[in-house]
């Protein structure tokens, strides 16, 4: 399928050579929202094009900041030589913190906060559990339920932050996706380049990128629950039938001698999790495999993250 792309200002340049320096290769100049057609993206900055203009087919050069992509079936047009966009956070601010309602699309940012840091499988996994001490889901305002709104994302996202594997909170916007494969620079605006997710995003970002960023699938409950008790942090992501309403992500979390996953014959049939959502709860492995619901959720994946 041949890639169209707009023209966004009012008028541009067509060239027939990829240089503004010359004002004698200007071929001819269209208007806003008229439509070429990509014939080589090879120069980041200056897309070969080819349109019809008074009835003549002619090739030129735009330069590409000009041009915007036509959704074709909800398909981008195809960039040469794809590369993994840079993992996003939003900047950190002073009052996003467990007992504040405010910034919770920022990393939280206190003076004490634990990480996951350590080199060896024991250890790691006494850490996860020091960031569930301290992150103090059914007590920190931060995660508390709304009427209206539930923040299994944002735990998610803080448990994995603090372990120092990257779970987006917010995620490139499509066209700065595009920039991006392009090769150009692009600044973090919350709302225009970047935007939230929630756990339906979650999960599509996990099927898309996760082993971009370091994720691995399992399909198999035992093995991800003995991949946490070695240290890696676990997850368990399901999309909302109803994309509108919210998805669910939870931690999957080392088993302790106190707190175990639920077995039947010895394979793990609801692992130890922790989450925030409309009930919080710091652990727990009798939902009755709550990712198991026809009736509420289309998709479900379970990941780990060495």
């Amino acid at each position: 399928m041949t890639a169209l792309f707009r023209v966004i200002p009012n008028a541009v340049n067509v060239r027939s050579t990829p240089s503004k320096d010359n004002p004698s290769n200007i071929i001819t100049t269209l208007n806003h929202n008229e439509v070429v057609a990509l014939v080589d993206n090879t120069n980041v900055s200056w897309f070969k094009v080819t349109f019809t203009k008074n009835n003549q087919t002619l090739d030129g050069f735009i330069f590409s900041t000009l041009l915007e992509p036509v959704l074709q079936d909800n398909v981008l047009p195809q960039i040469n030589n794809l590369v993994v966009p840079p993992a996003v956070h939003f900047s950190s601010h002073v009052r996003s913190n467990r007992n504040s309602l405010d910034f919770r699309h920022c990393p939280l940012s206190e003076t004490t906060m634990p990480f996951r840091d350590a080199q060896d499988a024991t250890t790691q996994a006494q850490q996860i559990h020091q960031i569930i001490n301290f992150l103090s889901v059914t007590t920190s305002k931060r995660y508390l339920p709304t009427q209206t709104a539930t923040y299994c994302n944002i735990y998610a996202y803080d448990v994995c932050f603090l372990s120092k594997v990257y779970l987006p909170r917010v995620w490139w916007e499509s066209k700065a996706l595009l920039s991006i494969q392009q090769g150009l620079p692009v600044s973090v605006v919350y709302g225009e380049t970047v935007r939230e997710l929630r756990a339906n995003d979650l999960f599509d970002w996990l099927k898309e990128w996760g082993d971009d960023y370091g994720w691995t699938r399992t399909f198999d409950l035992t093995d991800l629950q003995n991949q946490a008790n070695m240290g890696k942090v676990g997850i368990i992501c399901a999309k909302r039938l109803d994309t509108n309403r919210s998805g669910h992500i939870v931690a999957v979390v080392p088993e302790t001698q106190s707190f175990q996953a639920l077995r039947t014959g010895g394979s793990v049939i609801e692992p130890l999790q922790s989450q925030a959502g409309v009930s919080n709860k710091k652990l727990f492995n009798n939902s009755g495999r709550w990712w198991i619901n026809p009736q509420k959720f289309r998709e479900f994946g379970f990941w780990y993250h060495s």
